[in-house]
């Protein structure tokens, strides 16, 4: 039973490893459309997530885009979305792998021809 344990534990760390990665830095600064402010001095409110800060151009004026603060439970619900959907495919898919086929060789739920 090891045999086949050990390694399914490894891949499923792996995988949630990549999904979270993936949802941290590839989606999650893109849920909603980012605040960029421009001044001499631009600054953010408390709290905020910054996301990026630099100067344009030659002029002194710098930027700097955020994430406030006060959306921080409208991401939590979006992520909270995400795994929900992906947990319920999973699911699916297991449900459909792991079913015994029928009495025609089908696995349970393919239509009969």
């Amino acid at each position: 039973m090891a045999r086949r344990t050990v390694p399914a534990l490894a891949v499923t760390l792996a995988v949630f490893i990549a999904a979270r990665f993936m949802v941290t830095q590839l989606a999650r600064p893109h849920y909603m459309t980012a605040i960029t402010t421009t001044s001499t001095n631009p600054q953010m409110p408390p709290g905020s997530w910054q996301l990026a800060q630099g100067r344009i151009g030659s002029g002194g004026e710098a930027f700097i885009t955020y994430q406030p603060a006060s959306r921080y439970w409208a991401f939590q619900g979006i992520e909270t979305g995400i795994f929900v959907v992906l947990a319920a495919a999973l699911i699916a898919v297991a449900a459909i792998v792991v079913a015994p086929p029928n009495v025609h060789g089908q696995r349970t739920g393919a239509p009969v021809s």
